[in-house]
């Protein structure tokens, strides 16, 4: 495989890692509100989290199941 399709896959990779953090740290933070405007406010990063997920970003690396 060339550079151009390695680094490719590293950024999809690192991209798919980043997104699913941000996903699990929505739902603890879910699960520790307790004021009205914390949840709110997760409401809004799940809405993201959703819709992202939805829209299909980031792309899928191929390697995933």
């Amino acid at each position: 495989m060339d550079d151009a399709d390695y680094m490719t896959r590293l950024y999809d990779y690192i991209t798919g890692l980043l997104y699913y953090i941000f996903v699990a740290v929505a739902a603890v933070a879910i699960f520790k509100a307790v004021e009205f405007r914390q949840a709110c406010f997760v409401t809004i990063l799940v809405a993201i989290a959703v819709y992202g997920f939805i829209v299909g970003l980031p792309p899928r690396p191929e390697w995933l199941p």
